[in-house]
């Protein structure tokens, strides 16, 4: 009764631990009250301060949103009075424009607006300007006294616009130019012999042009195009008629051809909105949330590799493997690390010697690195990773890679106790070290698990169409929120969805983990193009500011954030497919695992299929902690399979002396 009561009074003092740490405790504890309450007060501490660190690092990301969430929307419009109908139409809808254009961009959003109104050569007010500003009522007033003008021709000056508007304060990150125009430049360049009889017949009293050898229509125009390039303006033309085809497809070649518009990931658009203001304003905001996101995901700084060839493993791959034929490939020694997470950022390392049959042509290869096939002497099958690049063919950085794939490991187990039914997990892997291997001194290894990979996130923001990448991204933004806001999982890849590898880790530690650590950027790149799906919802996960559409005063249990004007997708609403394949932690065998399975499985840290569980049972061994002397229980045949060492001390002295939260790198 007494030990009932106990357990009954901690239940109470555990309530506002998570379940992943109330699961945690209650491995370790062992009957002591006073060892539970020394837990719990460890555990609690630590939950604070990942809170803490959390609201600090959403309060730096608020002020980074607001430097990075800053929009200049300039709008160069004909003001003809072929126009007159649309320039009413943009009159009575600018004020929502703005609204719209703020609430898709989401919290710390900056939005200056410009007008550039142009008209023909013999007019008395060839243009009117309107500097970017923040006052909606300023920029509304200048469109209520701009008064259309007759033509005397079917052409406009839309150079001499375009002109005007380059010239503009551009500040913004994000900077994009609206052409409103139902007419084409002077100049042959715009125009071709089908667009006269078609122009005459609709203004018979007009020539078409009156000025068809505009020298305006050549160097001018390619200096202006490639103008709006050098200041990284996305330009977006709404073609109300079919006469300025040729001009919107010249703009657009012309702005194909300058250098950095790929690079800075610059968007040139071609809209056709109807005479409804109601469609104006949807045509603004979808190519508005469009340009934001990719001058959010092109401009933060990216990792490049930069191979030479004299620098580059350059192999011919054999995809199909021939296993039974293993004992052929030549017998390598080399010193297998493996790599062990205690409860913290502390790591680990034990080495062994093993020999390996390894094929001597690689079958798979990625960017970075190439896939070699292996076969161990009792027979389990392994990939050899080697890095194409051989100045990161070092025992840091193979070391880097199998510590960044350890911590990964760790994150998903937390993840999966959190939501069993979309469990995941990666596969192990340990740093190879050669004395005699004709391809590399250092390599990476991993169980081998068959099935066709897929790519669901990088660590840059780009995201895949596939529901893993739903599953993928509500993992990373759990990542986040888990540590803290201080490091998150991504660079996504794997197998159906729930069997992962090669992740990248951001943290906020320059140097901490592999090459693809991209720190604050990375994480920032990430919620750029994040929309939280249901998944994300069902954890309770807070947004960040840096993402689009984000809101900080909604309950982050019950929004499933999506920018307006770019709707979320049904998978990301409805929240990825539930997971119910793992492979065994020891031999990669494909397990159909249901929530339930996996509660109890995670409980050791491991998934094991019913062979290896047995195993595990039957070779399980006592230590005492050298810490606190209390047992340990621990198994030979995962010791001896893995090549990791007995534990030195238990998961509560772990715990207990750790002064950070769980994973955050010191």
């Amino acid at each position: 009764m007494t030990e009932l009561s106990d357990l009954t009074n901690l239940e109470e003092g555990l309530r506002d631990l998570s379940k992943e740490q109330l699961l945690a405790l209650c491995l370790q504890t062992n009957g002591s009250t006073r060892r539970r309450e020394s837990l719990r007060a460890s555990a609690s501490k630590m939950m604070k301060k990942a809170e803490s660190m959390l609201d600090a690092e959403i309060s730096e990301s608020m002020i980074r949103a607001k430097e990075t969430k800053t929009i200049d929307v300039a709008f160069v419009v004909d003001s003809t009075t072929s126009m007159r109908g649309r320039i009413e139409g943009a009159k009575e809808k600018i004020t929502e424009i703005q609204r719209r254009i703020c609430k898709t961009v989401g919290v710390g959003a900056t939005v200056r607006m410009a007008v550039v109104a142009y008209r023909d050569y013999k007019s008395s007010h060839p243009l009117e300007v309107q500097e970017f500003t923040e006052d909606v009522e300023k920029v509304l007033r200048f469109l209520q006294t701009l008064r259309v003008e007759f033509g005397h021709d079917s052409c406009e000056d839309v150079i001499g616009g375009l002109q005007r508007a380059v010239q503009l304060q551009w500040e913004a990150k994000t900077r994009i130019m609206y052409l409103m125009s139902d007419s084409p430049p002077h100049g042959r360049r715009f125009y071709d012999a089908a667009t006269q009889p078609f122009v005459s017949k609709r203004f018979s009293k007009r020539n078409l042009d009156d000025h068809p050898d505009d020298p305006k229509q050549w160097e001018p125009t390619d200096n202006v195009m490639s103008h709006t390039v050098q200041l990284r303006i996305h330009f977006v033309g709404l073609q109300y008629r079919g006469t300025c085809k040729k001009m919107f497809e010249t703009f657009s070649n012309l702005r194909t051809s300058q250098k950095g518009l790929q690079e800075d990931g610059l968007q040139t658009l071609v809209l056709g909105p109807s005479n409804n203001t109601d469609d104006f304003v949807k045509c603004v905001l979808k190519s508005t949330s469009a340009s934001l996101k990719s001058s959010l995901t092109h401009g933060a700084t990216a990792m490049k590799q930069h191979l030479s060839s004299d620098d580059t493993l350059n192999l011919d791959e054999t995809v199909e493997i021939h296993w039974k034929m293993c004992q052929e490939w030549p017998l390598v020694q080399v010193l297998a690390t493996s790599v062990d997470v205690q409860w913290g950022s502390k790591t680990k390392t034990n080495t062994t010697v093993h020999r390996f049959h390894i094929r001597e042509k690689p079958f798979a290869s990625g960017r970075m690195r190439y896939a070699f096939p292996a076969v161990s002497e009792d027979g389990q099958r392994f990939v050899i990773k080697v890095h194409k690049s051989k100045q990161n063919q070092t025992a840091d950085a193979a070391l880097a890679d199998a510590e960044t794939q350890a911590f990964a490991r760790q994150f998903a187990v937390a993840f999966s106790r959190q939501v069993p039914e979309y469990s995941i997990q990666f596969l192990e892997v340990w740093k190879l070290s050669f004395q005699r291997w004709p391809v590399a001194r250092y390599a990476t290894l991993e169980q081998f698990v068959p099935g066709r990979y897929e790519k669901y996130t990088s660590n840059a923001g780009y995201k895949s169409d596939s529901q893993g990448s739903v599953l993928a991204e509500a993992f990373s933004h759990f990542t986040w929120q888990y540590s803290g806001g201080r490091v998150m999982v991504t660079d996504l890849q794997g197998f159906c969805q729930s069997i992962l590898t090669d992740p990248q880790i951001h943290c906020k530690k320059k140097g901490s983990f592999s090459r693809g650590n991209l720190g604050i950027d990375g994480m920032d790149q990430f919620f750029h193009s994040h929309q939280c799906n249901a998944l994300c919802q069902q954890l309770g996960l807070k947004p960040s500011p840096m993402q689009l559409g984000a809101d900080l005063d909604s309950d982050p249990a019950s929004v499933v954030s999506s920018a307006p004007g770019t709707p979320a997708s049904s998978a990301g609403a409805r929240g990825p497919s539930p997971s119910n394949q793992l492979a065994c932690d020891l031999c990669s065998a494909i397990l159909s695992v249901g929530p339930s399975q996996f509660e109890m499985m995670s409980t050791r840290g491991a998934v094991y299929c019913n062979t290896c569980l047995e195993k595990v049972t039957a070779s399980e061994s006592v230590i005492d902690c050298q810490l606190c002397k209390r047992p340990i229980k621990y198994s030979m045949h995962v010791v001896q399979t893995k090549g990791s060492a007995p534990p030195a001390t238990c998961k509560g002295c772990e715990m207990a002396e750790e002064s950070e939260w769980f994973l955050v790198p010191q």
